[in-house]
C-alpha cells in the first residue's frame, strides 16, 4: 500500500554540529526560525494574555527584556505561552484570581528560565 511520509527534525543546535553535509543535502527544505523582535514578541505575549483571559501588564514584558533578553537569552515566541501558563498555574495553586502582575512574571521567569 503506497503512503506518504513526512519527517521533521527540530533542533536549537547548529545542524552542522549534529550531522555531516551529505545528510543535510538530503533534507531539501530547511526552515530557520529566528528570535522575534521585541515588537513581535509583545504582540505574541499580548495575544496569549488575551487567549488565557488575563489582564494586560506592560511591566511583564519590560521585566523579561531587562532581566533576560537584553543580556543572556534570546527571546523565543514560545516563551510567552509558557511563562503565562506558569503564572496561571501559580494563581490556581494559590486559589487566587488569575491576574498578571510583574511579581508573578518574576516568579514564573525564575522557575522557567534557567541561568548557568
Amino acid at each position: 500500500m503506497p503512503f506518504e511520509q513526512l519527517i521533521i527534525f527540530s533542533t536549537n543546535l547548529d545542524p552542522r554540529d549534529l550531522v555531516d553535509d551529505a545528510f543535510l543535502r538530503r533534507i531539501r527544505h530547511k526552515v530557520g526560525i529566528n528570535a522575534p523582535t521585541r515588537d513581535v514578541y509583545e504582540r505574541i505575549f499580548n495575544m496569549n494574555v488575551k487567549r488565557l483571559g488575563m489582564n494586560l501588564c506592560p511591566d511583564a514584558v519590560d521585566y523579561l527584556y531587562e532581566r533576560y533578553y537584553n543580556h543572556n537569552r534570546s527571546p523565543r515566541a514560545s516563551d510567552c505561552r509558557d511563562l503565562l501558563e506558569i503564572v496561571q498555574s501559580i494563581c490556581r495553586f494559590r486559589r487566587q484570581p488569575v491576574l498578571l502582575t510583574r511579581d508573578l512574571i518574576v516568579e514564573a521567569g525564575n522557575t522557567f528560565i534557567s541561568e548557568f
